[in-house]
């Protein structure tokens, strides 16, 4: 996800808060799944799971960007700027989702089929194909029939082989910030517009940017200070990385033992 916060005006359906704002009209989330999976997604919920598991995804860095229920199966699905250990990744969202829909006392048999999928601006697998589908096999014996039910589907923006439909390939299009004159394309900068242009959703994103920026001079602030009392660094350099009075990082210090 992007790490770097990019201009409002300049944002594209490969940012992550954009990408989670289209997505929340179900309209839209429809659509998209129903062209990346080949049938039709019929009951979208937007359930609360990532509130309840807000603590844990925060603890490992993740955030499960889309949760959708439909069919008797679990989506995931989140837009991937950089390759981040994708493959181990895929591992932890699956098991995550099954923990959400295995509850004590239930047979195993009773997990769901969980398709975790990922948007991808470059191509994961170095093979130019546009949609990679993932699931687990017998490697030695081909005629073992296995199915654990996880799918994990790759779809790469850049990629020219392959055939997916006149709809994906344009979205992948507009992911990109590639729009050409088809009314397909046409429809997708219109949805996306809407969120640039909405006084709302700017508000909002211009609050979680200072949000973030909080969180990170927080973290920084953290580091700097138990670099300083591990006697890395003297507090004179603390407050020039910090540009901080030496005063008051000599309070801060002095909070933080008291509280021990």
């Amino acid at each position: 996800m992007n790490s770097k916060k990019i201009k409002w005006e300049d944002l594209t359906l490969s940012d992550n808060y954009l990408f989670q704002t289209y997505m929340e009209k179900e309209e839209n989330c429809k659509k998209l799944l129903t062209e990346i999976l080949g049938r039709p997604v019929r009951k979208i919920e937007y359930s609360g799971f990532e509130e309840s598991y807000k603590a844990k995804l925060e603890a490992k860095g993740i955030r499960l960007d889309v949760y959708i229920e439909g069919d008797e199966k679990i989506y995931n699905v989140e837009m991937q700027t950089t390759d981040e250990a994708l493959d181990k990744r895929s591992r932890y969202y699956h098991s995550v989702l099954d923990l959400k829909t295995l509850q004590p006392g239930d047979s195993y048999r009773d997990i769901r089929e969980s398709y975790v999928i990922f948007i991808c601006t470059f191509d994961p697998f170095d093979k130019n194909e546009v949609y990679y589908h993932i699931q687990n096999q017998c490697t030695n014996v081909r005629d073992v029939e296995y199915d654990d039910g996880m799918h994990t589907i790759y779809l790469n923006t850049k990629g020219s082989k392959g055939k997916v439909s006149n709809y994906l390939k344009t979205f992948l299009n507009a992911v990109d910030g590639v729009f050409d004159s088809s009314e397909l394309s046409a429809k997708i900068k219109e949805e996306v517009d809407e969120i640039k242009y909405s006084d709302k959703w700017r508000e909002e994103y211009m609050f979680q940017e200072v949000h973030d920026q909080d969180m990170m001079l927080k973290g920084k602030r953290i580091t700097v200070l138990k670099m300083v009392r591990d006697g890395d660094i003297t507090i004179d350099r603390a407050g020039e990385i910090l540009k901080m009075d030496v005063k008051e990082l000599q309070k801060l210090l002095k909070e933080d033992y008291d509280k021990e």
